[in-house]
């Protein structure tokens, strides 16, 4: 009984370590659900709306992970979660040229990544803003 008593004491001790790690990326449960499972498509940035060759994002935020296409190149990097508070890290995108109309949503886009402090779900869209100003605006995609 002592060793099984020891075995499971210890898978105990690995199993918080794993869910205490996790938690640099995620605080609570509430962001896990809002956000994995879809991909999102930017409807407006900075309040104007995107027509041709949308952005779209994919969220993962167990493993901290943003990948997506910015309407020209593929993107991959790294996002932190806190409650409502998001931040991305280094973005790394695929170095293709598109129309100029193409590469100026994508280059708004990725500027507008680097500005965000705070997401939200609002009437089934995502929203990322900064001091209240809604920079991004996403829909789920069909």
């Amino acid at each position: 009984m002592n060793a099984l008593a020891r075995f499971l004491s210890i898978t105990v001790a690995v199993l918080l370590l794993v869910v205490v790690g996790k938690s640099r990326w995620v605080s609570n449960q509430k962001p896990l659900h809002a956000l994995s499972g879809a991909t999102w498509v930017v409807e407006q940035i900075e309040g104007r709306a995107v027509t041709a060759d949308p952005p779209e994002l994919v969220l993962d935020p167990i493993k901290g992970v943003v990948s997506g296409f910015t309407g020209v190149n593929r993107l991959h990097g790294q996002f932190y979660l806190k409650g409502n508070t998001i931040t991305f890290g280094v973005i790394a995108t695929t170095r293709r040229a598109g129309t100029e109309q193409a590469m100026n949503t994508e280059l708004r886009f990725l500027n507008m990544l680097e500005q965000v402090s705070i997401w939200r779900l609002h009437n089934d869209h995502l929203e990322f803003l900064r001091d209240a100003v809604v920079l991004l605006r996403f829909g789920r995609k069909l």
